[in-house]
């Protein structure tokens, strides 16, 4: 369990605040890295304990997945992405904080899944496959629960909205950026399926 002091705007002028225990949960924190304003909340509580790159990198992988979905993103600048097109901050992301975990903002993501991601960056990125970063995702957020936010949240006071995302067992945008990309998957599917069968003979239709 978790210790966090929070406020509403009202607590917050008169310098009030209240608190309660909870538990961290994953898609709480991944829910909050899709908003700029309770990312950036999070970035100030871990900027201030030595782990800021994580919750960078989240919001970073975020970004890009709602780029890659056709939804608005206001997250750039909290991961430090300059403007560009997706293969461009992929690129950006991928240089900051994965190619090298020794870099001042590199983050601690496996050996394999590190390994892997730069040994298939260059497809990826062609591909602007920017699920391939889940994994990763995944890695930062469960450090971000247990030993990074979990430890230093109680030091802090956070708005009332950040405190009930936290604790929230379903990222209801994770939900709508993965289904759409479904759909796109399947829509290219569809394309290379309709694609395929004009250009094949007549002959060959007629066998199958």
């Amino acid at each position: 369990m978790t210790k966090v002091f929070y406020q509403n705007k009202v607590q917050k002028k008169l310098g009030l605040k209240s608190s309660s225990d909870i538990t961290l949960q994953r898609s709480g924190v991944i829910e909050a890295c899709y908003d700029a304003s309770m990312g950036a909340e999070l970035l100030a509580v871990a900027n201030k304990h030595l782990f800021g790159e994580n919750i960078a990198f989240l919001c970073g992988v975020n970004h890009l997945l709602l780029r890659k979905a056709g939804m608005t993103s206001k997250l750039a600048s909290l991961a430090g992405l300059d403007d560009g097109n997706i293969p461009t901050q992929m690129d950006q992301l991928f240089n900051t904080y994965v190619r090298d975990q020794w870099l001042s903002t590199g983050v601690n993501v496996s050996y394999g899944v590190r390994t892997r991601l730069i040994g298939t960056w260059s497809t990826i990125k062609a591909r602007q496959a920017v699920r391939e970063l889940l994994n990763a995702r995944f890695e930062i957020v469960d450090i971000a629960t247990s030993t990074g936010l979990n430890a230093h949240l109680d030091e802090h006071v956070v708005s009332k909205r950040l405190y009930k995302t936290l604790k929230t067992k379903d990222s209801p945008t994770d939900k709508e950026v993965m289904k759409r990309l479904d759909e796109q998957g399947l829509q290219l599917l569809q394309q290379l399926d309709q694609s395929t069968t004009r250009t094949r003979s007549p002959a060959v239709l007629a066998t199958n």
